[in-house]
């Protein structure tokens, strides 16, 4: 039987669902296969993305596992479909091309060209625009996750091609192939560097709690670059699959463990993360320490792991205290001191006013935003009738409620702006309280 090595362009291509495709173009390679950009044949339906496989999805170079038979690849992907993507952080699949020849593929939706790989920034071919966007492509990684598991999915294979981040805003996209239900023994594993440790040793099944390891070793390489175990330990000219096992499963010692300093990062290797360690306020340092600790590595404190909830809390606090110096640059606040050195040029810098919440505190900067499920709710803003103070104004789709210490109250509506006066309590439209503090 001859079987055709790739589509060319205008070749049109059946789905299970009835519909046709016609090939765009190729975008690219993977060792299983090729991907194309396809348009849907009926006028107005729109551009996609066919992973098109020779031999079947299986885990890739460094993963485990098996390629699986195009009906077991169908049912996967077709319950998948049914029960939808579990956001819209996700690349998720829409369609299944019939098979040919015993090559099949799944159809989804078009990566965004602003959108890069994050292999791309690990490389350092591509950077992010500032704190601000990394903060939100690591609260983009957590809802993703949570939202994942929400819908009783987990995923059976990951690394860092399978996320795509654009690095002026820091939205996220995920792709959905490697998922599976949680209920079920997975057919693949994680790709070694981001399996847990009890993974790659055989103690633990993959799951929701190995999950939240490779969560956090996507969270650390967001801000740091480098890999939270691989430090001088990996640094052998030749890793032999014996060496992989103890440095990931079996031995794996935190760059940064306070009690171990046999795997510190190496000078001249790993270079970003000794650079970018430092500049990090103490609490996102020590809820990674926490993360990769002996208890959380090993298996026996699965549960301990940090879950989606305290990571979200831990950037959204990171978020709430980045502000921009005189200098021109991004730096980090510390509220609970008098002043605060830039990360960067080392100006001392003064305690801001704060908006302070019941489990919460935003450092009222100029051009500090607040949000609302990650959406701008307002900003601050200077003052439209005293230029030289400032303001909180109002984006959000809600009527603000503002009580001065006399206890007057007034309605801000959208567009308009709170002084940022000692005392001043706000009411974000009966979604949560605040009050603003100068001292």
């Amino acid at each position: 039987m001859h079987i055709m090595k790739e589509f060319l362009k205008g070749q049109r291509i059946k789905t299970v669902s009835g519909r046709e495709t016609v090939v765009h173009e190729k975008l690219g390679e993977f060792p299983r296969g090729m991907v194309y950009e396809v348009l849907r044949a009926e006028p107005g339906n729109g551009h996609y993305v066919l992973k098109w496989y020779f031999h079947g999805p299986g885990p890739r170079p460094g993963g485990s596992g098996r390629a699986v038979s195009y009906k077991n690849f169908r049912e996967r992907v077709r319950r998948k479909i049914r029960k939808g993507a579990p956001s819209g952080d996700f690349l998720w699949p829409v369609d299944i091309a019939k098979p040919r020849g015993g090559r099949y593929g799944y159809m989804t939706h078009l990566i965004p060209p602003n959108y890069k790989n994050f292999s791309a920034f690990l490389r350092g071919d591509v950077l992010f625009d500032s704190v601000h966007a990394i903060t939100e492509a690591a609260l983009g990684v957590v809802n993703a996750f949570e939202a994942l598991h929400r819908k009783r999915f987990c995923f059976c294979d990951l690394d860092e091609s399978d996320l795509f981040i654009d690095p002026q805003s820091g939205r996220t996209l995920l792709t959905g192939e490697n998922v599976g239900p949680c209920d079920k023994k997975p057919k693949t594993a994680c790709t070694i560097g981001y399996m847990a440790p009890g993974v790659v040793s055989g103690r633990e099944l993959p799951g929701v709690y190995t999950d939240r390891f490779s969560m956090a070793v996507l969270l650390f390489r967001l801000l740091f670059g480098d890999h939270p175990l691989e430090g001088k330990r990996a640094t052998l000219p030749c890793l032999t699959g014996k060496l992989k096992r103890d440095l990931y499963g079996t031995g794996p010692v935190f760059v940064y463990d306070p009690e171990d300093d046999s795997n510190r990062p190496a000078r001249g290797v790993h270079v970003n993360l000794i650079k970018r360690w430092p500049l990090y306020p103490e609490f996102v340092k020590n809820a990674f320490i926490r993360a990769f600790s002996g208890e959380a590595m090993t298996g026996r404190g699965a549960k301990a792991r940090a879950d989606e909830k305290e990571w979200g809390e831990i950037f959204t606090k990171l978020r709430d205290v980045a502000v921009w110096c005189s200098c021109g640059r991004e730096t980090f606040i510390d509220l609970e001191s008098p002043a605060s050195k830039c990360i960067n040029c080392g100006a001392n810098i003064a305690k801001p006013p704060e908006l302070r919440f019941k489990k919460r505190r935003i450092a009222l900067f100029p051009s500090t935003k607040l949000y609302h499920d990650r959406q701008t709710a307002g900003e601050v803003v200077r003052h439209n009738l005293y230029p030289d103070r400032w303001a909180i104004r109002n984006d959000s789709g809600l009527s603000w409620t503002v009580i001065d210490p006399a206890g007057s109250n007034k309605t801000i509506g959208r567009g308009q702006a709170v002084p940022i006066i000692d005392g001043l309590k706000i009411s974000f439209g009966g979604l949560c309280d605040a009050e603003i503090r100068t001292e």
